[in-house]
């Protein structure tokens, strides 16, 4: 899995996204938000793409386990109203854990995943807190684009 990849896409959508509004609000009415909501929708669009393939990608790296649950399941009760702030939890969280449990088992030589940095991430995904929210979205991603590329190789 590529790190540089997925951080671009995810992180930089997001900073894209965030200095879109910046940008009408700083025109003060010079830009109207019917003139830059194309681009808005377009990056929300492909940093969406992104972040269902990346959970995607790092589910499947463990299915040869016994993981609680498949890659398409991982992403597709992320579309249940109301459901989905439980499951996204599952998805990260869970991921840590199984990843965890998938490394020890295989008597892999690989780092663990932190489950208290990938459940703090669920919850900036609900609670968005930019800053924050991007230096937590890189380290979450390097670590388990880390993880998948240590497991893969043996």
């Amino acid at each position: 899995m590529s790190k540089t990849l997925y951080i671009m896409l995810l992180v930089g959508g997001s900073i894209g996204i965030f200095l879109c509004f910046i940008a009408v609000a700083a025109a003060g009415g010079g830009i109207s938000s019917e003139e830059i909501a194309p681009f808005i929708v377009s990056l929300m669009l492909l940093a969406s793409i992104a972040h269902l393939t990346f959970i995607h990608r790092f589910w499947k790296s463990i299915q040869d386990g016994q993981p609680r649950m498949s890659p398409g399941k991982a992403i597709g009760l992320l579309f249940v109203p109301l459901f989905n702030i439980f499951w996204l939890f599952q998805v990260y969280g869970g991921f840590a854990t199984d990843y965890n449990n998938h490394v020890k088992q295989k008597a892999i030589s690989a780092p663990n995943l932190s489950r208290p940095l990938l459940a703090f991430n669920a919850v900036l995904i609900l609670v968005p807190v930019p800053i924050l929210n991007w230096i937590v979205w890189t380290m979450t991603i390097s670590r388990i684009c880390e993880g998948v590329n240590a497991i893969r190789v043996k």
